[in-house]
C-alpha cells in the first residue's frame, strides 16, 4: 500500500515537472561584477531545472532586499520550442552608497 502511494506521488510530481519550462541559461546585463546576482539566481532558479511558480518574483524580491539595486528586471526568453527559457536579468544598481555593513565573514579551511 505504501509503495503504491509513493509510486503515485512520484509519478504526479514527475508529470507536474514535465509541464513546466526548464531554465536553460541565466544572463546578467551589468557593467559591474554580477557574481552576487548569479549566486541568488542559481539558488532560486537553477539551470536545467523546472521553473517553479513564483520563483522569478522571489528572485527579484531577494535581489532588491540586498539594498544594492534600485530595480531588477527579469525577462524570460523561450528557447528549444518553448520547453526551456533563457533568463535575462538587468539590475539597476544603487549609484551612491555611502556606507555598508559586513554581516558575516566565513573562512573555509582555516585551521588557526
Amino acid at each position: 500500500m505504501l509503495t503504491t502511494v509513493l509510486a503515485l506521488s512520484l509519478s504526479l510530481i514527475a508529470s507536474q515537472a514535465a509541464d513546466k519550462s526548464r531554465v536553460n541559461r541565466i544572463f546578467v546585463e551589468s557593467p559591474y561584477n554580477a557574481s552576487i546576482i548569479f549566486e541568488y539566481a542559481n539558488a532560486a532558479i537553477p539551470e536545467d531545472q523546472p521553473l517553479e511558480d513564483g520563483a522569478i518574483d522571489c528572485l527579484a524580491s531577494e535581489l532588491r532586499s540586498t539594498g544594492l539595486f534600485n530595480d531588477v528586471r527579469i525577462k524570460l526568453r523561450p528557447v528549444a520550442d518553448g520547453r526551456k527559457v533563457d533568463v535575462d536579468i538587468t539590475p539597476t544598481w544603487v549609484q551612491q552608497r555611502e556606507s555598508f555593513a559586513v554581516e558575516e565573514i566565513v573562512f573555509d579551511g582555516f585551521t588557526g
